[in-house]
Order: structure tokens, then C-alpha cells, then sequence
């Protein structure tokens, strides 16, 4: 099975050195490539789709979760260089540990640092979850607010999902094979790597919640955006951020 490995860089010359070392090493990667403005589908003010993909078109193996696309979106925008490519899953670690080598970005911390200076990460998720929530403009309750990015028992996403016991806030990887319930899954399949999936989807939904609460000053969604972050942290074992 392939997995995708994405790195931010805030210097091509950096990015264009791991792209070599990449190449160099004994590392079975293919289709590296370092996205920046000047990439096919780049647009300056509109965020990839599941239909339309932007600069993720060319990624063939996988499609990244919203939330997850719109931040290194985010970097490409504010001048940054995206570097992606297809790793066989045996290769994984030595792939992140040739990149974890070189001059990347701290994703989490660069993320958290546009947030905190007024980044709306989710604007089109927020809205959506604001109208589920009456927050917003009336509409029907979606159940998929995520756009399709849902963990749900025996259903696939047209996304991809983000290695959790694989990569680092540097690098990250990422597998072409869809979410799943495992929980709750009858075919005997790995119940813990389901859990991790769901608290991923929890945190981000909650992440969402909290947007929304705080664009449509809605407490009790920002409240409730809270909580399910917090499930979501503990579903994957990591500890609760306590900033907010």
C-alpha cells in the first residue's frame, strides 16, 4: 500500500534540498513534488473541494481531510513550499526521518499561530454547522459536516486518512485507504485504529464547532465544540489542550 508524505517549507531551496535527498536516499518514493504559487490550480482566495481539487489534483493516492488540506493550503498562500510524495508503507519511517532531517515547518505550531492571530481555518465548515445549529441561516441539519470527512460504521470517504502512530508535527503521512468505523466493525479489524480515527474526526468537528460559535457568537456551540474536542483528544490518547 502506498501512503502520501507532506512536508511545509518556509525556503524552497530547503524544500528542493529534501526533494533531492528523498531522491538519493534508499527510500522507495515517487512522484515527489513541491507545490508553491506558481503550481497548477493555486487560487488565492478559494480553498480545494472534492471537486475541485486545486493544487491536490496532481496527488494521485490521496486526498487529505478538510481541515488538513485548508492549513498547508494556508502555507502555500502565505509564501511556503508544500512538498508530497508516494511512499511504499515499508518506507514510511525512513521517509519522514530523511524529511524530519531537513529544514520543515512545525505544522501544529504554525497552524495554531495563524489561529491565534485570526486565521478562520474553516469558514465554509463553520457555516455549515452554525446552520445545523440554528446559529446561522435556516437550513437542513447535515449529518456530514466535514463534507464527507465523517467516520461512521461500514461507510468510506472520498478522503484520506492521517497516519496517527506514523509522523510527526513536521511530517505527516497519509493513506489512500478510506475511514472506517473499526469499533464497530464485525470483521474483527483493529478496534483501537478505529477509535483513533473517530477521536481525529471528534477533535476536528469540535475545532469546526467553536469556529462557528465564535463567528455567530453562539456560546453553547462554542461550548459543546469544546467538549467533542476534548473526546476526540482522549479518544486518541493525546492530552487535552488546555490554551483555551
Amino acid at each position: 500500500m502506498t501512503r502520501t508524505i507532506t512536508a511545509l517549507f518556509d525556503d524552497r531551496n530547503d524544500a528542493e534540498a529534501a526533494q533531492e535527498r528523498l531522491k538519493q536516499s534508499r527510500v522507495d518514493a515517487d512522484h515527489i513534488r513541491i507545490h508553491d504559487k506558481s503550481s497548477d490550480g493555486y487560487s488565492e482566495t478559494n480553498r480545494s473541494t472534492h471537486e475541485d481539487r486545486g493544487i491536490w489534483a496532481s496527488i494521485k493516492n490521496a486526498f487529505l481531510p478538510d481541515q488538513d488540506r485548508h492549513t498547508y493550503e494556508e502555507g502555500v498562500r502565505r509564501g511556503g513550499y508544500l512538498l508530497t510524495a508516494d511512499v511504499d508503507d515499508d518506507a514510511v519511517a525512513d521517509a519522514i526521518s530523511v524529511l524530519e532531517e531537513a529544514n520543515t515547518v512545525d505544522i501544529d505550531e504554525r497552524s495554531e499561530s495563524w489561529r491565534s492571530s485570526g486565521w478562520d481555518y474553516a469558514p465554509g465548515e463553520a457555516a455549515a454547522v452554525a446552520a445545523s445549529y440554528g446559529a446561522g441561516s435556516s437550513g437542513d441539519r447535515r449529518d456530514d459536516t466535514l463534507g464527507n470527512d465523517r467516520v461512521s460504521s461500514g461507510t468510506t470517504s472520498p478522503y484520506s486518512r492521517r497516519d496517527l502512530d506514523r509522523g510527526s508535527p513536521r511530517v505527516r503521512s497519509y493513506g489512500n485507504d478510506a475511514y472506517t468505523d473499526y469499533d464497530t466493525d464485525t470483521n474483527g479489524r483493529d478496534q483501537a485504529t478505529g477509535s483513533k480515527a473517530k477521536g481525529m474526526a471528534n477533535e476536528a468537528i469540535g475545532n469546526v464547532k467553536q469556529a462557528a460559535g465564535s463567528v455567530f457568537g453562539n456560546e453553547n456551540l462554542k461550548r459543546d465544540g469544546t467538549e467533542q474536542e476534548r473526546r476526540g483528544e482522549a479518544e486518541q490518547g493525546k492530552g487535552p489542550d488546555r490554551s483555551y
